[in-house]
């Protein structure tokens, strides 16, 4: 189960930036994915910032429930 107090990386090693979890919706049904965050990607734009992109993830850190088509921005834990 993840943890928005520990860091976490994608599976293939980039940066991630929980920002919360919400379990339930406004009409209070569990949902599907309710962790919540960034991903920093390894590309930077060409005004200096770095590439970011936002991201759901199930509460077991996993991107695509449903499809698996993104198993590379799985989650996991930073030691």
């Amino acid at each position: 189960m993840i943890d928005i107090t520990k860091q976490y990386k994608t599976r293939d090693g980039r940066k991630v930036v929980l920002h919360n979890i919400v379990l339930k919706n406004s009409c209070k049904k569990n949902v599907t994915y309710p962790v919540k965050g960034t991903i920093y990607l390894n590309t930077k734009k060409n005004w200096g910032h770095q590439a970011t992109r936002y991201t759901i993830w199930s509460i077991n850190g996993i991107a695509d429930v449903v499809w698996g088509k993104h198993k590379e921005d799985d989650l996991i834990e930073v030691k």
